[in-house]
């Protein structure tokens, strides 16, 4: 009898367990396992943001694309960083600021890559590789890759891709980077940086709206390399007049949340990738030479 009670519990417990397990597999199967569509985005939100909500980043980036592609729901499928655990991997994109002074603080004391802050960057990491992994594995030779990224999540996307495969990267069509803190622009530097002398030969081909022609590192300093080689074409960086995040500081001014205004870096980019879509598209299309 003692055996009989001793055993059930713990019985019950590994039911549980497995039942849990069982749970967590299924909902990431789901997301993992979807249908095979010609594009997908894949979205890092900024530091404090939800993964729901009509005004953030991620909603606007969609939505604009969805606009400008004709049947978007036929050839596009949407993916947020955070919205599901995948692998022991869900990205918070923990908030900082004010209100969040230690997360900040461990941020800025560690160049954004360790403590609070950092830790919320690698489950980013983490996700975005699982995710990529198991799709690419599922959608190979069917489907194209679109990241994007604001504030915390643009480090997310950019510290993220050299650690994907070459054969996924060769995959991405296009990755749009909104507020780095992580920001690399080489031309910008010394006393009269070539990129003040219009010297665009010296230019970083992910360079987009950057008015300041002395930026040249984000609040949370260069990530050097920034890009990985065969990347350096399929990337596009703004940085917003005023944007301290990115690494532009100007007194009295924080154009920090302006990526989604009408007209600003997000339409911007988002009108760059559906060129490329529409390109890819009519490639696929034409006729093959006989």
């Amino acid at each position: 009898m003692k055996k009989y009670l001793y055993v059930t519990p713990l019985a019950l417990g590994v039911v549980l367990a497995l039942s849990l397990f069982v749970n967590i597999s299924t909902a990431n199967a789901q997301v993992l396992s979807e249908r095979c569509k010609p594009f997908e985005t894949v979205f890092a939100r900024g530091s404090g943001s939800g993964t729901d909500g009509t005004g953030t980043e991620f909603y606007y980036f969609t939505t604009q694309l969805n606009y400008r592609l004709a049947n978007p729901d036929n050839i596009l499928r949407h993916y947020q960083l955070g919205t599901e655990k995948l692998g022991n991997f869900k990205y918070p994109a923990k908030e900082v600021g004010k209100n969040a002074i230690l997360t900040t603080l461990g941020a800025s004391l560690s160049a954004g890559n360790h403590f609070e802050y950092g830790d919320s960057v690698k489950q980013g990491v983490g996700e975005l590789q699982i995710f990529l992994k198991e799709r690419y594995s599922l959608c190979k030779g069917k489907t194209k890759w679109i990241l994007g990224g604001y504030s915390q999540g643009a480090q997310v996307m950019g510290q993220a891709l050299s650690t994907l495969s070459p054969e996924i990267r060769k995959d991405i069509l296009h990755v749009s980077l909104f507020g780095d803190p992580k920001l690399n622009l080489p031309e910008g530097k010394g006393f009269n940086p070539p990129a003040c002398r219009n010297l665009k030969i010296y230019r970083s081909p992910w360079r987009r709206d950057i008015a300041n022609c002395r930026l040249d590192n984000g609040s949370l300093s260069a990530r050097v390399p920034y890009l990985p080689e065969d990347m350096k074409y399929k990337v596009g960086l703004w940085c917003n007049t005023g944007d301290p995040i990115c690494g532009d500081f100007v007194l009295g001014t924080d154009s920090h949340g302006n990526y989604k205004d009408k007209g600003g870096a997000i339409d911007k980019a988002v009108q760059e990738v559906a060129v490329l879509i529409d390109r890819q598209l009519r490639d696929e299309t034409r006729p093959t030479p006989t």
